[in-house]
């Protein structure tokens, strides 16, 4: 719990540098929450359009990977991306994602959202899969009012007694 709250916290502290599309709009918990809805839905939703689209993307990540692992992302064309996605998609029986909690706050004009979600799949030929997924990420508004998100973590990994990742 306590990485929990650092990472929340941390968001906040970054949060507060410039941002290129910052805009003074003010921000709202439900909005917030709103956007986080409208991004797990799409993935839901096989929308491979939307998510390779970035509209709702989650920011720049970090989480048991360094996100130097995941740096290229950016320069793929969204075709293959899609494409990809796809290929996952159609390689399950079926697939399943729901929130169990979500937190929000605001500060300023700087969102914060975090909780955890659980999928539930099955690639087919193997067995069912169940992992519970830590959030946290971090909004601001663009000039056109619309959120995006400046930093977002995701992870399944253990912890132990201390607080440590398990590897």
């Amino acid at each position: 719990m306590r990485l929990i709250l650092l990472n929340v916290f941390g968001l906040l502290l970054l949060s507060n540098f410039a941002f290129a599309q910052r805009s003074s709009s003010s921000i709202t918990s439900e909005e917030i929450e709103a956007q986080v809805e409208r991004e797990l839905k799409a993935y839901a939703d096989f929308d491979f359009q939307l998510v390779a689209s970035k509209k709702y993307g989650l920011g720049s990540g970090y989480g048991f990977r360094a996100e130097a692992a995941r740096s290229e992302f950016n320069n793929i064309p969204l075709s293959v991306i899609e494409n990809t996605m796809k290929v996952f998609f159609d390689s399950l029986e079926y697939y399943n994602l729901d929130i169990e909690e979500i937190h929000t706050a605001v500060h300023g004009d700087t969102g914060i959202a975090w909780g955890a979600w659980v999928e539930d799949f099955r690639i087919k030929g193997q067995e069912p899969e169940i992992h519970r997924v830590r959030f946290s990420y971090a909004f601001r508004k663009n000039q056109a009012g619309e959120l995006y998100a400046i930093l977002g973590h995701r992870d399944i990994q253990d912890f132990d007694e201390n607080g440590q990742y398990i590897p």
